[in-house]
């Protein structure tokens, strides 16, 4: 049963983190970095987008607290008995954040359920609980007093930081054909310069925040590629800094060239399409780093 919970754990955890992250992100960019006007024009197609993130947030949530379960009996059906469930959730620091994190699930359903989900900045509050509240297990609350609580908080500002950047690139690319739109133009340029300026403070946060946590969770560089969750940390690094990369041409090389070289537009939808690529990598790689021991 051990590799069937392992896998089921790895899928989970990269649906429930691609769920939060577009979610947060897509809300932080309709509610702050877009302007009203263009906002209020392309939010349509993405109300059910983020409907759908909320369901999997809620399901993700139960299943990841099962599938912990399943990780310390012998059976599937141990795994979801009440006396079980209820030592997990009661018994437990696991548990105790647990609560926690279904309580911001059920409020992200209720919100769907009285259809309020497009109001972007609540939507964008509660997830952002859902995805703080994450570096409160796992190897991020794997020390105690000051610095563990350096590791929380370090955690909170990467994921918030990253999701920021990777969540907001499906509505910046919807944006960027509306440039050249006689009503959105200005709305659409402005939305590329406020994306661009908090884009560029949120990925030297996630960089910050990304070397800190090496460091207290590992105490050096990973350098030892023999060893799985080192190797694994590795290719994240790798994905993250190709992101980068991108992230730097498209600022301050493609963004400036859009009012004189035609090409340019293109080149950056087809940037921003390859970091949500490097994104959607990175998130599996996380998923299965949370489930390796750091050695």
């Amino acid at each position: 049963m051990g590799s069937q919970v392992d896998e089921a754990l790895i899928l989970c955890r990269a649906l429930h983190f691609a769920a939060a992250i577009t979610l947060f992100g897509l809300s932080v960019f309709l509610a702050t970095v877009a302007p009203s006007g263009i906002a209020r024009a392309i939010e349509p197609p993405f109300r059910r987008p983020a409907a759908i993130a909320i369901v999997v947030i809620a399901i993700t949530t139960l299943a990841w607290l099962v599938l912990e379960a399943g990780e310390v009996v012998d059976g599937w059906l141990d795994a979801v008995r009440t006396a079980t469930m209820s030592a997990l959730l009661f018994e437990t620091e696991f548990g105790r954040v647990w609560q926690w994190r279904l309580a911001f699930a059920a409020i992200l359903l209720l919100i769907l359920t009285l259809r309020r989900h497009d109001n972007w900045r609540m939507t964008a509050l509660w997830s952002a609980l859902v995805l703080v509240s994450l570096g409160f297990v796992g190897h991020a609350a794997m020390h105690e007093g000051a610095l563990g609580w350096l590791n929380r908080g370090s955690h909170g500002f990467h994921v918030l930081a990253a999701s920021v950047w990777v969540g907001s690139l499906a509505p910046l690319l919807i944006c960027l054909p509306m440039l050249s739109h006689p009503r959105y133009g200005r709305d659409a340029a402005a939305a590329l310069r406020r994306f661009s300026a908090i884009g560029s403070v949120a990925v030297a946060i996630v960089l910050t925040t990304g070397a800190i946590n090496t460091w207290l969770i590992l105490g050096d560089w990973p350098s030892d590629v023999r060893s799985p969750y080192q190797g694994l940390l590795l290719a994240k690094i790798v994905l993250v800094a190709a992101m980068v990369g991108l992230a730097l041409v498209n600022r301050y090389l493609l963004t400036p060239q859009l009012a004189t070289h035609p090409q340019a537009l293109r080149r950056l939808r087809a940037n921003t399409i390859a970091e949500i690529v490097l994104a959607l990598g990175a998130i599996v790689l996380v998923s299965i780093l949370g489930t390796l021991p750091p050695a």
